[in-house]
């Protein structure tokens, strides 16, 4: 309990009474604080200041960024439409149709034109391209780079290496494997499990449907079914028939208006020149030279280094020895 005279007293005393004035001031113990109203203090006003300044600098930020987006947006619509006007323009399409099998992977950059058929398990690597109405069948593989042209029909198991070009029309059976940077030409007909070394073309170079036997010059021939060629052999493109079952390995020629029958052998280095007809089942051995205008016949066997002369024509079953010669 504090004393009198603890106590600072105001000018206008405490009047007791019913009528009394309320006293202007109070008393208050000595050296009590006083308290007052007051504005903020300065930091925390411009603290305020502060924050309010980073968040307008946010919301730009915030703008800034939208409009960039919305840029960004702008330019790639662009593309889209410039995209599509070359894709019409272009004879292969980015999209491909409604007629994609399940199970069809399609790399970066590839075309599969809307028209083309692909069926279920295909693989397209990068920049692969299938023109219009092309038909192709289960699990095939497209290496980088193909180009499947226009009216094109695959089977299944099919395999295309780095750069293989099918050109417009042509026909390729099943278990077809065509290595790298090989072309199958315009209208060619290949048969199933025919295996097309790295480099070579398949040409033909009369008529526009391939024909399933060959009745004169100039008729137009397709390759048989599960024919090998190794590397290194040139075709002419006037051959009129490479048969079924027929194995052409590395390094043979074969000339003009040549006719090669069913499971016949051409063993490796061989010549065959121009207008030369081998039956089926023959075996040619290595280095085997034949001439121009000669006719085997069925079931023959040239041995090594064997030579068949200009216009020779052996008879069914001929056998010829190691090095041996055969005239007209």
């Amino acid at each position: 309990m504090k004393n009198k005279e603890e106590w600072e007293i105001f000018d206008e005393p405490i009047v007791q009474g019913v009528d009394a004035e309320i006293p202007i001031a109070l008393a208050v113990p000595i050296g009590a604080a006083t308290i007052q109203p007051s504005a903020p203090p300065e930091e925390l006003r411009q603290q305020y200041q502060n924050q309010e300044q980073q968040y307008q600098n946010q919301q730009q930020k915030y703008q800034n960024q939208q409009q960039k987006y919305q840029n960004q947006q702008q330019q790639y619509q662009n593309q889209q439409q410039q995209y599509q006007i070359q894709q019409q323009q272009s004879p292969f399409g980015s999209q491909g149709g409604n007629n994609i099998g399940v199970n069809v992977t399609k790399g970066w950059g590839d075309e599969i034109h809307q028209t083309a058929v692909v069926g279920d398990c295909c693989n397209f690597s990068l920049g692969a391209k299938v023109g219009r109405n092309v038909r192709i069948g289960n699990n095939c593989d497209f290496k980088t780079g193909v180009q499947i042209k226009e009216n094109v029909t695959i089977g299944n198991n099919c395999r295309f290496d780095l750069g293989c070009i099918v050109k417009e029309g042509a026909t390729l059976g099943k278990n077809c494997h065509l290595h790298t940077g090989s072309t199958i030409e315009s209208g060619v007909t290949v048969g199933d499990n025919v295996i097309v070394p790295m480099g070579q073309q398949l040409n033909k170079s009369h008529g526009t449907a391939a024909s399933t036997s060959c009745n004169g010059p100039g008729t137009a021939c397709s390759f048989g079914t599960n024919i090998s060629i190794g590397p290194g052999v040139v075709i002419h493109p006037s051959v009129r028939k490479i048969g079924s079952g027929s194995i052409i390995e590395a390094g043979v020629r074969i000339g003009e208006n040549v006719i090669i029958g069913e499971n016949t052998k051409l063993s490796l280095g061989t010549v065959v020149n121009n207008d030369v007809h081998i039956g089926s089942h023959c075996v040619c051995g290595v280095g085997v030279h034949v001439e121009q205008g000669v006719i085997i016949g069925d079931h023959c066997h040239l041995s090594m280094g064997a030579r068949v002369k200009f216009g020779a024509v052996l008879p069914q079953g001929t056998q010829l020895g190691l090095g041996s010669s055969f005239n007209a």
